[in-house]
């Protein structure tokens, strides 16, 4: 890593654990490790002072926020209702979220050096589209009965 990004890479770091500290989350420095693969949002795994895991993501930009703030609602309607965990976004800002990160193995992990995802079987990779794929028939529904009903009244 050449000078000027070791710089910024540690201006990243200083910058998520400063917002991390704003919003109460104490974060140990040394196990901050960033992912720079989303195109949205920067993300970063994390451990806090009492040992709990974390995800932060910072949003990139700021239309990203808009959408972010459409998925909180979208994870709020979905919790409990999934036969999976969801997403327990305990800070919510503009300029980072940040949750307790889920038990268990990711289904697929994007690859830093671009090579794409990369898991340990493909029937991973296919029980993961099928579940985006129910999930999205069934969000459509969740979210349009209302919708409609609201027309109707």
């Amino acid at each position: 890593m050449t000078k000027s990004k070791l710089n910024e890479h540690h201006a990243i770091e200083k910058e998520l654990l400063t917002l991390a500290k704003q919003n109460g989350l104490l974060i140990l420095e040394e196990s901050l490790d960033i992912n720079e693969s989303g195109m949205d949002f920067r993300v970063a795994f994390a451990m806090d002072e009492e040992g709990r895991r974390w995800v932060l993501r910072q949003p990139r930009r700021q239309d990203v926020w808009e959408r972010a703030e459409n998925e909180q609602k979208v994870l709020n309607v979905v919790r409990g209702k999934l036969p999976a965990q969801v997403p327990d976004w305990r800070i919510c800002t503009p300029e980072l979220i940040a949750y307790p990160l889920l038990e268990g193995d990711p289904i697929a992990i994007v690859d830093p050096a671009g090579e794409g995802m990369c898991g340990d079987s493909l029937r991973k990779t296919c029980l993961m589209c099928s579940w985006i794929h129910w999930l999205r028939l069934s969000l459509h529904c969740i979210i349009l009965i209302p919708t409609r009903q609201r027309k109707a009244e």
